[in-house]
């Protein structure tokens, strides 16, 4: 998500999508009022302490929000790293954590998405949790059944989303989010993102695959046809200006959409891109037409168009405006600038080195199982299911026991992965 995001399936978790405690050598203390609210609700007991994996946890699945990321284990426990200031890592606290902790209170979870703000997991069984900011009513819960957080309108604790059948796959917006349900594949969205909207008013079922962006969204719909819908400035529609929001594509194995711009890879593992080319976001530093809307200009593409290089792969993942695919010799190559805190650092400004405006081959990475893209991180699974990251760490996002505070380009270990 970060804006992106990633699907993740009840029947199909290979989407692999996808702080120290501020300093701390220990757990930090827990946020009394959080306390509080949770020990007041009638089904929570007193919270458990913060638990990092066991040494050997083995990751399955993987998703990277906007400054916080969550992994599943092979036994179906579930982990989350980084920021956590609107109760984002769902373990009871509001303090960012640069080691990995056990989210408890759930039973055990098939796959899990990151947005940029709140988290959701679907449980083997299908139940359908969330938790993190509900300012937008983005977790699918009423008000009342949300506890105190504070000043802030979150939850810090995962909840339970009512009155949902059983899902198969849920994707996170900006501020919602949209789930498939296993009977009928039909899609129910919440929240008041302009992408879950435009998804509900699509009115599909049994679509292959999703994402959601700032303020459109793209589908890959039954009939194997990609379409976009919402907001189709700046070539977001893929549709070369036709209006219809028909991407012309054959042989699309996936889908992947980021702040205002998608990806799709092709049977051929070719990599194709088209939107606002904020600083390289589709790979392409120059030549591309300027576009207008409004008062505001930049470069973008109205149809596909390939990443210089023309780079091939056998995995996608975005970001908000940075992307990132797993080569076909088993490397990784990103693309495009990092999002942090809000605010997308400039190819051009005073730190070009902190982005990337054609792809990049990322070093110290080989055999990836799979990899998931933020806004600010980039997480990999590895060969023996440890998990390596590398990005912004400014608030323990990269999962190392420590808080950088800088951009670290080389693939670190996140602590107790990995056997």
């Amino acid at each position: 998500m970060g804006v992106l995001v990633c699907a993740v399936g009840l029947l199909s978790p290979g989407c692999y999508l996808a702080h120290s405690l501020d300093g701390a050598d220990g757990p930090a203390p827990l946020d009394a009022s959080v306390v509080d609210a949770r020990v007041a609700r009638p089904d929570a007991g007193p919270p458990p302490p913060p638990e990092e994996p066991p040494p050997g946890t083995r990751v399955v699945q993987i998703s990277v929000g906007g400054d916080h990321v969550c992994a599943v284990s092979d036994e179906g426990a579930l982990y989350c790293w980084g920021q956590n200031d609107i109760g984002q890592l769902g373990v009871n606290e509001r303090r960012a954590s640069s080691r990995p902790l056990r989210v408890h209170g759930l039973p055990p979870i098939a796959s899990v998405s990151a947005g940029a703000s709140h988290t959701c997991a679907v449980d083997v069984d299908g139940g359908l949790w969330c938790w993190g900011f509900d300012h937008y009513r983005q977790l699918g819960v009423r008000a009342e059944e949300r506890p105190d957080c504070g000043r802030a309108v979150c939850s810090p604790i995962p909840l339970r989303v009512p009155d949902v059948p059983p899902v198969r796959r849920v994707w996170i917006g900006v501020h919602g989010t949209c789930a498939e349900l296993v009977e009928g594949d039909e899609l129910r969205c919440w929240g008041t993102d302009a992408a879950s909207r435009a998804i509900s008013r699509s009115a599909v079922h049994g679509v292959r695959d999703l994402g959601m962006g700032l303020s459109h969204a793209c589908l890959w719909m039954p009939d194997e046809r990609v379409r976009c819908v919402g907001d189709g400035t700046f070539g977001r529609a893929g549709d070369e200006g036709r209006g219809d929001g028909i991407v012309d594509l054959d042989d699309v194995i996936d889908l992947e959409v980021g702040a205002e711009h998608a990806c799709v890879l092709l049977a051929d593992t070719r990599v194709l891109c088209w939107g606002y080319n904020w600083d390289g976001a589709l790979g392409i530093k120059e030549g591309l037409p300027y576009c207008v809307h409004g008062d505001t200009g930049g470069a973008c593409a109205i149809a596909p168009i390939a990443p210089t290089g023309d780079p091939t792969g056998t995995a996608l993942s975005i970001g908000s405006r940075r992307s990132c695919v797993i080569d076909t010799d088993g490397g990784v190559t990103c693309w495009g600038p990092w999002t942090i805190e809000g605010g997308t650092v400039w190819c051009g400004g005073g730190a070009p080195e902190e982005c990337d405006p054609t792809p990049t081959r990322v070093p110290g990475i080989a055999a990836p199982r799979a990899i998931s893209a933020g806004d600010s991180v980039v997480c990999a699974i590895v060969e023996d299911g440890g998990v390596m990251c590398w990005g912004w760490d400014t608030d323990g996002q990269l999962g190392h026991g420590v808080v950088e505070g800088t951009l670290v380009r080389e693939p670190v270990r996140v602590i107790g992965f990995g056997g």
